[in-house]
C-alpha cells in the first residue's frame, strides 16, 4: 500500500451533493458529522441528515477489499454581504487517516513497526470534492486496509474478535487559505469468518435462505451467504432453481 492510496478510489471521487441553510456552530468550515449506511439502491447514498447513519463497523478479516467509511459531510461556511459563495466553497483535497489498535498487545513491537513501515496505520487519500456554503457530500473513502485486516485476523483464534479506531481529518481550501476537519473517530470490530458463511457445493438446495451481503463492500458490515470451494467461493450463494 502506497503513501497516496489511489488504487481503488479514482482521484475525484464520487461525490453526491445537497445544500441548505446552517450556522457556523461549530467553529469550523466543514465537518464529518456522520457515517452513512448504504439505502440499498446506491453505494454512495444522498448526503441527508435525516438518513441513517452506522456508529460502528464490522469487518471480517477474510473480505477482499479496505473497509469503507461513507462520510457525511457538512459545510458551515456562510456567505455575507463581503464574500460570495465562490469565497465560501470548500474545496476539499484529502483526507488524513490513523489508525489506533484496540489491543496493541496482538502484535510484537517488530510486527507493529512493520505496520507502520507499510503505512497500514496511518496514510493519506488524495482526491476533490467541491463543498458549497451550507451544503453536504458524501462520498466512499476506505479507513482499514485489507491488509491490516488480514493481519489481525491471523492473531485471531476461533469467534475471537479485536477492534480498531479509525481516526479521519479532512483537508482542503477556502479562498482565503488552508480548512481542515476535526478529527471523526469510528470503531470498527474484525473478525476472522463472522460474516462468511460456506454452506456447501453450488448450487444450494433450493428455498434455502442466502444472506446478500454487502453488494457494494463484501465482508463489511453485513453477513453474506457463500457457496463452492473455500479458496474460491460463490459470494452470494446461487440456489437450485434459482440464481
Amino acid at each position: 500500500m502506497s503513501l497516496v492510496k489511489n488504487l481503488l478510489y479514482p482521484t475525484t471521487i464520487a461525490v453526491a451533493l445537497a445544500t441548505g441553510a446552517c450556522a457556523d456552530t461549530l467553529g469550523q468550515s466543514f465537518e464529518i458529522i456522520g457515517n452513512q449506511a448504504e439505502d440499498g439502491t446506491s453505494c454512495v447514498p444522498e448526503p441527508s441528515e435525516g438518513g441513517t447513519n452506522r456508529i460502528a463497523g464490522l469487518y471480517d478479516s477474510q473480505a477482499a477489499g479496505d473497509y469503507v467509511l461513507l462520510p457525511l459531510v457538512k459545510s458551515f461556511a456562510e456567505v455575507d454581504g463581503t464574500t460570495t459563495e465562490q469565497q465560501r466553497t470548500v474545496l476539499i483535497r484529502g483526507a488524513r487517516v490513523t489508525i489506533e489498535l484496540d489491543d496493541p498487545s496482538l502484535f510484537t513491537a517488530s510486527e507493529i513497526a512493520d505496520l507502520e513501515e507499510a503505512n497500514l496505520l496511518a496514510y493519506e487519500q488524495l482526491f476533490t470534492v467541491s463543498l458549497s456554503p451550507g451544503g453536504l457530500a458524501s462520498f466512499a473513502l476506505p479507513v482499514v486496509p485489507v491488509e491490516l485486516a488480514r493481519a489481525l485476523g491471523g492473531k485471531l483464534v476461533g469467534n475471537d474478535r479485536t477492534s480498531v479506531t479509525t481516526r479521519t481529518t479532512l483537508f482542503g481550501e477556502l479562498a482565503d487559505g488552508e480548512a481542515e476537519s476535526r478529527s471523526f473517530p469510528f470503531p470498527v470490530t474484525i473478525c476472522n469468518g463472522c460474516l462468511f458463511s460456506n454452506e456447501g457445493t453450488c448450487p444450494l438446495p433450493a428455498g434455502t435462505e442466502v444472506r446478500a451481503g454487502n453488494a457494494c463492500n463484501p465482508g463489511q458490515d453485513s453477513p453474506v451467504t457463500c457457496c463452492g470451494p473455500a479458496e474460491d467461493p460463490t459470494c452470494p450463494a446461487t440456489v437450485d432453481g434459482g440464481t
